[in-house]
């Protein structure tokens, strides 16, 4: 396909094309440095009914940690499905910024003595690689082709120093990763990783920017066929530490033309992207469907 003229551009953008503003939240959340307490913490529960949790420690915390350090030699998952019966079989798969990461070896799965499917297993580095990369995860239970429940958590370097809010060794802004996804959840995790879109998506990028400076702006920029859309260019301001931001892209009407697309995230004023990804318009695509809020029941006969 040839590149796209400015004229042709302005007549598919003219209302229909919305970029978002980054929001800040889900996993990441508000990093405010919090005044200690004389009482000692308390002791983390296990996992609450219908949730799963990832983190970097062999006892379950009360929630994901907002941040995992890429150095952990292994994570492990904690889940607990109360509408699932126990003995129903159980698959894992992961992705990393929607690119697919494929199955998770089970074989050290852990089951609770519990009527309901609950227990927990470990994840270790992709194969090839000697740690965790950084960036944001997507973690899917499934039993077949039913999807059980799905989390998203995110790793980065110097986690520990993010959260305890010292400078990190290098103090330029980063982007840890950036992915493109068909809907994002309740809590802002994303959610429908895909590379191939139909021309109707709304399309989120959805990234993790580290050492933020606050009031300084990151710049998304979105290309069709190698010429950036002008009308999709949208500024993201910045709040200080570890953040998730994102944006969204779609065209009213018959949607965006087929053909290859690229969106980047920027440090504005600087021409060198921090994270750049690659996708397809293509028509008849269809996108996996989102995860549903609530676990569905697997008709599998309890465990005795």
């Amino acid at each position: 396909m040839s590149p796209l003229s400015r004229e042709r551009l302005a007549s598919l953008w003219p209302v229909g094309l919305v970029l978002s503003a980054a929001l800040l939240g889900w996993t990441v959340g508000l990093l405010v440095p919090v005044t200690p307490s004389a009482a000692p913490p308390a002791t983390p529960t296990a996992a609450t009914p219908d949730e799963i949790i990832v983190t970097d420690q062999p006892q379950p915390p009360l929630s994901t940690p907002v941040l995992l350090p890429t150095t952990a030699p292994q994570l492990y998952c904690f889940f607990r499905l109360e509408q699932v019966p126990a003995g129903t079989s159980l698959q894992a798969q992961w992705s990393l910024g929607g690119r697919p990461l494929g199955a998770l070896d089970l074989t050290g799965l852990q089951l609770d003595r519990e009527r309901f499917l609950a227990g927990h297993f470990t994840l270790r580095p992709p194969a090839g690689m000697p740690q965790f990369p950084p960036g944001i995860y997507q973690l899917t239970l499934r039993s077949g082709a039913e999807v059980l429940i799905e989390t998203s958590f995110v790793l980065a370097v110097g986690a520990e120093q993010i959260l305890s809010q010292k400078a990190p060794p290098a103090g330029e802004v980063r982007v840890v990763n950036l992915g493109l996804f068909g809907s994002l959840g309740p809590q802002g995790q994303p959610l429908q990783p895909a590379a191939v879109f139909p021309p109707t998506a709304k399309i989120y990028a959805v990234f993790v920017y580290l050492n933020g400076v606050p009031g300084a702006r990151l710049e998304m920029r979105w290309y069709a066929n190698g010429e950036e859309m002008q009308q999709a260019r949208q500024p993201v301001e910045m709040q200080g530490g570890a953040r998730q931001g994102y944006a969204w892209l779609q065209a009213s009407g018959a949607g965006l033309p087929e053909g290859a697309y690229q969106v980047q995230v920027l440090l504005q004023g600087n021409e060198q992207p921090l994270a750049t990804v690659d996708f397809t318009i293509k028509a008849g695509t269809v996108l996996p469907p989102p995860v549903p809020q609530t676990p569905p029941v697997v008709p599998t006969a309890p465990r005795r």
